[in-house]
């Protein structure tokens, strides 16, 4: 009893944790697309860790079943739900093009929902144990095999989106951005199938479920980036560096040693280079005739040879100051 306890408290504290992350990241922009996506997925875990507390504090099989089935409204509509937030951070030109995508996207956790009302479609059976109710799932359902494919389809779809996202960065900061969002998402999808594919034929109960810390660890993960990095916040500082980052001209900044700082996606593009392989070194090494910025005290126009990745020279107009 002790046990079961536990287990219902830990769910429980998980669940009031979603609902503070939630209520942060709406907090920062109401209006935001991303930030209500966030809410959405922190508000859908809430829920499901919530009913998972109920679930292990009943004695009642009958009624333990039935807020089982009630929780599975969480993990059904969560994948379609991340999916979405994950688009609309790496993907947002994909998502206006195809504005029918998220629908799609609901529709089959819609499908999934359908089960809920065939209860032995997807519940064979509970059995009880020191920390609290294991299901057996009726492994020949087709409830049970669609959303463990869908499920399986959707993540993958998700972490070639991330990956692909994170690779297509120039700027240093986002990657470093990027990589945190895919790394905690691959780790969260780990803890995800060691509990409900790998556990769920030994039968052990873990206290809190691993799914619901894992959803937690990829939102502890962007929630991470949005304080550090003020990510999907738009700041005066930040709109500065993104008409920086994105204008026309070739850009570097250095500093008083000659060394790169930054740089802005023409000039990476034009050397074939990512911003990785620019920043730290010196500024003088880009061109043939090298660069001497000493003694450089007003704006100063000349005529260089910068060179490429790939040993070419292209004659650049170059202005100083």
């Amino acid at each position: 009893m002790m046990m079961m306890m536990i287990t219902s408290f830990s769910s429980l504290i998980v669940s009031v944790i979603y609902i503070h992350f939630g209520i942060y990241a709406i907090n920062q922009n109401k209006s935001g697309l991303i930030h209500k996506l966030f809410f959405s997925v922190a508000i859908t875990s809430a829920f499901w860790s919530f009913c998972t507390a109920l679930f292990h504090c009943v004695q009642n099989k009958d009624i333990a079943i039935n807020i089982y089935l009630v929780s599975l409204l969480g993990p059904f509509f969560l994948p379609a739900v991340v999916t979405h937030t994950v688009f609309a951070i790496s993907q947002r030109n994909i998502l206006r093009k195809h504005r029918w995508l998220p629908s799609v996207l609901y529709l089959l956790s819609c499908i999934s929902v359908i089960g809920l009302f065939i209860p032995e479609a997807i519940v064979l059976d509970l059995i009880i144990t020191p920390s609290g109710w294991i299901i057996e799932l009726n492994k020949s359902s087709f409830f049970v095999w669609f959303y463990v494919g869908l499920f399986t389809s959707i993540n993958i779809i998700n972490i070639i989106v991330l990956y692909r996202w994170k690779m297509a960065l120039a700027s240093i900061e986002k990657r470093n951005q990027a990589l945190i969002i895919l790394f905690t998402f691959l780790l969260s999808i780990v803890l995800i199938y060691t509990e409900e594919i790998f556990c769920m034929f030994i039968k052990i109960q873990f206290f809190p479920s691993l799914s619901h810390v894992a959803t937690l660890l990829w939102l502890s993960g962007v929630l991470f980036v949005i304080k550090k990095y003020n990510f999907i916040i738009i700041s005066p500082e930040k709109a500065v560096h993104e008409i920086l980052f994105n204008m026309m001209d070739i850009l570097l900044l250095t500093d008083e040693k000659g060394e790169i700082t930054r740089v802005n996606q023409q000039l990476t593009q034009l050397l074939g280079c990512s911003e990785w392989d620019l920043v730290n070194k010196p500024v003088a090494d880009l061109f043939e005739e090298g660069l001497n910025l000493t003694n450089v005290k007003t704006l100063t126009q000349c005529r260089k040879n910068i060179i490429t990745k790939k040993e070419e020279s292209i004659p650049v107009l170059l202005r100083i100051s």
